[in-house]
């Protein structure tokens, strides 16, 4: 979704080697999402604003990727193997650091749950 207002609700995204689902310049909100089988299963870009609960990702090489002023707040969240969980970083100087922040957050043979550069903020509870 870009530069748009959107809900995902009862979804399912498998088979991508890229990435499953992206949001560029966004605000919306998700429910009862999975995704499996990915690159990378979520990327927040641009100064999106991306909430919701009860999102599963498996056997993804990333889990969540929040990048340049993007902000991801969800709940109950479920990753199952991945290489990392979590990733916030501020790649362009036009945008400032991104956020992330889970709640109820279980994990299953992740090897790195979270990367982020020195400016963005993971925030798990």
């Amino acid at each position: 979704a870009g530069f748009s207002d959107f809900v995902l609700e009862d979804c399912i995204f498998s088979l991508s080697k890229g990435t499953a689902v992206e949001f560029c310049g966004s605000t919306g909100k998700l429910n009862s999402i999975t995704i499996k089988n990915a690159g990378k299963a979520m990327k927040a870009d641009n100064g999106s604003l991306v909430t919701g609960e009860k999102l599963v990702i498996s056997n993804c090489k990333t889990g969540i990727i929040a990048n340049d002023f993007s902000i991801v707040k969800l709940s109950k969240v479920s990753l199952t193997d991945l290489e990392v969980g979590l990733e916030a970083e501020k790649k362009t100087d036009a945008f400032g650091p991104a956020r992330i922040i889970i709640t109820g957050l279980t994990k299953k043979s992740v090897k790195s749950i979270s990367e982020t550069d020195n400016e963005s903020t993971i925030q798990i509870k």
